[in-house]
């Protein structure tokens, strides 16, 4: 009997123990902060990651419902579907970080005729390093850039530099070079993780998705047509095809799986091959698999099975950076399918005799479009996370101003009314839909975009709906009006027996801009330096080279804050604007005179190409530098205030607009790695500001210059070094088989000579860019880089 009291007495606690902990939990539930709504971001602009908690979803789709209570700034399942991200754009997140200094450096007069006198530590300086060959630039300028001083070990990343000179006891200069590195460095390993984390898996769910609707529909309208022609079924079909190879393209093939015993990723798990499985449906294997041989083949030209028209599949080559992990691969492949595929706008007739397909073809793949777009433009959930994956394509890689399936789905709307029904608009003859057709093609003809920012001369076969638009920067329409026929006649001089100026070519006819430069776009964005180069070269005096030159400026000034941060290349383009050339008095010597203006040359120049430079997300593990950090009041970090303030504001666009479209959660590996880049760059510029007023930098000042080693490490100490190194061999293709070529060709090393608040001079000594151009694979020695370098 008191054994039974006893159960029973403990059941009850039981029982009181779970009412209050229920209460409790409730209690706190609905205690809990108020939630930031949708229209609160919107408004905001620019919202912190400790305001925005983002999915918690890695896979990057929304998720139906929280499990838990929701954290404090998490959007509910129903807000994040009222969150119109196709509406939003990264930009509306930059704000400009605000800079206040007064220059007052002590100068020296330069030339600087007792060097070894004056300069406190060049005995220590000078045992280290033969500065004999650098002693007339450094005299004349106050800095000179030489050779790679650590070029026998082999080594030339940013990170494993400066440790090298640390571990010499060099002085250290952390140049503006190693801080725009580092800053491209993170963006490009933020991205190729959230390709293989995010946007891998969305793309899935979402293509998935669609293919199902677009499968129901085909077999509705065959089951009731049977082998009927009937427009919508073949629209249908063509869809379910198109979505089929992509989906194909996604999923792993047997090879690709491995059981995961490293954290590298480099293989689909068992459990992702099963999630990721695809059957192509009855009715368009066969289609399917001829397009899939054709990629898997890159057969150069083929008329596509699907398509019915001629295309290329040499695309369809995996790049080296791709191919750090299967996941990447196969995500590259299917890109790349929805890139290549074009739905033409218009058919061909008299008005397009080069258009990709007669009538009737051009009928059910115009049709195909219009279900796409209405498709993938059914549910908010969809736009959402396709508007994840594109626009953040768009941002990282910058993407043309073209028509997208928003275009399409407005113009049907504009034409149709917002209730249109496209089975009741095309369940009619041929002529009818071609009719309703052509009132479509209509608006979109008439859809216009920012002649900077779009091919807008494309002639009419190029024009219509890629569901992926392509890669199109500011060279891609500038360099061809200024190079070949659209450059005019030369209206220098050639001189008998002396090279030809760098962009010049000659025939026994003519005198032609075969070439144009990196220095024709700075020169766009108002570089006087990049002018005055091409100016002593010859190398601009062609008879339409202003004149164009001016017009594509003229687009250039109607762009405002927000366009110049709609990618990071523009992004990028904007902030290398700032860099501080020749500076006034109250700077530090070394900046006052031609070469330094020159040397900010070189690192835009640097900036720009580094841009192009695809990373290979290989994981790795590296340790931590290790010993203890010994106070040392030497280096110096150059002051380049209003550049590191705008690579700042970029890094915070990028952060509370990702977290702010519930792109990266707070607590994601991107928004980790992008959070200790700010720290880095805010650090950088209260240095530089505090260097320019002639203030003494206190100890942790110090050591984050010394120690700048162990400031890369913390933000990309997992990746394989050798990947981060600035190695480049870029080529601008050009009529006649002529190329531009832009060269990395890893790190040179800048000594400068720097004042200490009590107008002592120091040497130090950085890594820089190792840049230069070319043509036709042939390295071009430049004039205004021997005004810097021994």
């Amino acid at each position: 009997m008191e054994d039974k009291k006893l159960l029973y007495i403990a059941a009850a606690a039981v029982i009181i123990l779970i009412v209050l902990t229920s209460a409790l939990a409730v209690f706190f539930y609905f205690k809990g902060p108020n939630q930031i709504t949708p229209g609160q971001i919107i408004q905001n602009g620019q919202v912190g990651p400790e305001d925005v908690n983002a999915n918690a979803n890695v896979a990057g789709y929304l998720p139906p419902a929280p499990e838990k209570p929701l954290a404090e700034g998490e959007l509910s399942a129903e807000e994040k579907m009222k969150l119109e991200k196709e509406k939003q754009f990264i930009s509306s997140y930059w704000r400009l970080t605000p800079v206040n200094f007064t220059p007052q450096v002590p100068s020296s007069k330069l030339p600087l005729e007792k060097i070894k006198e004056e300069v406190n530590n060049y005995r220590d300086f000078s045992r280290k390093i033969n500065l004999e060959p650098a002693m007339l630039k450094l005299a004349q300028n106050g800095f000179a850039v030489i050779p790679d001083i650590f070029a026998a070990k082999k080594i030339s990343d940013w990170e494993n530099s400066y440790k090298l000179l640390k571990d010499s006891e060099y002085p250290i200069f952390v140049s503006a070079d190693s801080l725009l590195a580092l800053y491209q460095n993170t963006l490009d390993v933020v991205y190729r993780e959230t390709e293989q984390e995010i946007f891998y898996p969305s793309l899935w769910q979402l293509l998935k998705d669609l293919a199902q609707d677009a499968q129901k529909r085909f077999e509705a309208r065959s089951q009731k047509f049977g082998i009927e022609n009937d427009l919508i079924a073949e629209a249908s079909r063509q869809e379910l095809s198109y979505l089929s190879v992509a989906l194909k393209l996604l999923a792993p093939e047997k090879n690709q799986v491995r059981e995961s015993l490293t954290p590298d990723n480099k293989y689909f798990t068992p459990q992702e091959a099963l999630n990721y499985t695809f059957v192509v449906p009855a009715g368009v294997g066969k289609e399917v698999g001829q397009e899939l041989r054709l990629i898997a083949n890159k057969t150069i030209s083929a008329k596509s099975p699907l398509w019915l028209y001629q295309k290329s599949y040499s695309q369809y080559a995996v790049p080296a950076h791709y191919l750090a992990s299967e996941k990447l691969k196969n995500y590259y492949l299917a890109v790349a399918w929805l890139n290549d595929i074009l739905f033409p706008l218009y058919q061909k007739n008299n008005g397009c005799p080069d258009c990709l397909l007669e009538e009737q073809d051009h009928t059910i793949n115009f049709l195909t479009a219009l279900y796409l777009s209405s498709d993938l433009g059914a549910s908010q959930i969809r736009k959402n996370n396709w508007a994840n994956i594109y626009k953040s394509i768009s941002f990282f890689r910058g993407l043309e101003a073209n028509l997208t399936y928003l275009d399409y789905q407005q113009a049907l709307k504009k034409n149709f009314g917002d209730d249109y029904n496209l089975n009741d608009l095309f369940d009619t003859d041929f002529e009818t839909a071609r009719s309703q057709i052509a009132k479509v093609q209509k608006t979109l003809a008439a859809s216009s975009f920012p002649a900077a920012l779009s091919d807008s001369n494309a002639p009419r076969e190029n024009r219509g709906l890629k569901l992926l638009r392509n890669r199109y920067l500011l060279e891609t329409k500038l360099f061809p009006l200024l190079s070949g026929p659209a450059a005019g006649a030369y209206l220098g001089t050639i001189q008998p027996n002396q090279p030809l100026p760098f962009s010049v070519c000659q025939s026994k006819t003519s005198t032609s801009r075969c070439w144009p430069s990196g220095l024709d776009l700075l020169r766009l964005l108002g570089n006087s330096a990049a002018g005055d180069s091409l100016a002593k070269n010859s190398s601009g005096q062609f008879q339409n080279y202003q004149t164009n030159l001016n017009n594509f400026g003229a687009e250039i000034k109607k762009f405002n804050a927000a366009t110049w941060h709609e990618n990071s290349y523009l992004s990028l383009l904007d902030s290398l604007k700032y860099l501080a050339g020749q500076a006034p008095g109250g700077w530090p010597t070394f900046m006052q005179n031609p070469a330094w203006e020159k040397k900010s040359l070189n690192l835009a120049l640097a900036g720009w190409s580094d841009w192009h430079r695809e990373i290979n997300l290989e994981k790795a593990q590296n340790p931590a530098p290790a010993g203890f950090i010994q106070y040392f009041p030497y280096g110096y970090l150059e002051p380049q205030p209003e550049f590191y303030a705008r690579l700042l504001g970029n890094v915070k666009m990028i952060i509370d607009g990702f977290s702010g479209l519930q792109i990266f959660s707070p607590q994601s590996q991107q928004i980790e790695r992008l959070e200790k880049l700010k720290t880095v760059l805010q650090t950088s510029l209260e240095i530089s500001q505090k260097e320019l007023e002639n203030k003494e930098l206190s100890a942790g000042q110090y050591d984050f210059i010394n120690n700048f080693s162990r400031q890369i490490h913390l933000i990309l100490s997992d990746v394989k070094k050798e990947n981060l190194s600035p190695r480049l061999a870029y080529a601008f293709a050009l009529p006649e088989k002529n190329s531009l070529n832009e060269y990395l060709d890893g790190l040179n090393y800048l000594i400068v000579i720097y004042p200490n608040p009590a107008k002592k001079l120091f040497f130090a000594i950085g890594p820089v860019y190792n840049y230069s151009e070319g043509k036709n694979g042939q390295r071009y020695p430049w004039e205004w880089q021997k005004e810097f370098k021994q």
